[in-house]
């Protein structure tokens, strides 16, 4: 992970622990970050932080919720905005990671439904799917406790 990789708000996870911080400040080599242990800002190198991969779980404490058929579509998740929404969906093809699209829906009538338009192969850390949905609609996703 590098510096130009992140913005402000993004959520990294301090190397070999379970401690998610959040990047308040950039800078060459290192981040000023909001160090929830503490409850106060900390400036860290950058080397000590790791990405956080995507998980269902993450997915589902952004307030994704479990797309509507499951048998065809058990990995895949949406995040509704009225008759259309996000997507994002687990991708096989060459290693673990996620796809994120767009996707409308009409009325609750599957039929009428269309495919999703898929913007991003490829995800695998969080910072990445914020950076997508923050360059795509200028609102943070919200990490749920």
């Amino acid at each position: 992970m590098e510096t130009k990789e992140l913005r402000i708000g993004n959520l990294v996870r301090r190397k070999g622990t379970d401690i998610i911080t959040t990047v308040e400040e950039i800078l060459s080599s290192r981040i000023n970050c909001f160090n929830p242990t503490l409850s106060k800002l900390s400036t860290v190198q950058l080397s000590n932080f790791e990405p956080i991969p995507i998980t269902d779980d993450i997915i589902l404490r952004f307030k994704f919720h479990k797309y509507k058929d499951r048998s065809v579509h058990p990995n895949r998740y949406w995040l509704g905005q009225g008759d259309w929404g996000f997507v994002i969906d687990k991708y096989f093809m060459e290693q673990p990671s996620w796809m994120f699209g767009h996707e409308y829906y009409d009325s609750g009538d599957d039929s009428l439904d269309y495919s999703p338009l898929w913007f991003k192969y490829n995800l695998r850390y969080v910072h990445e799917l914020q950076n997508l949905y923050f360059a795509l609609t200028e609102t943070e996703l919200v990490l749920t406790l």
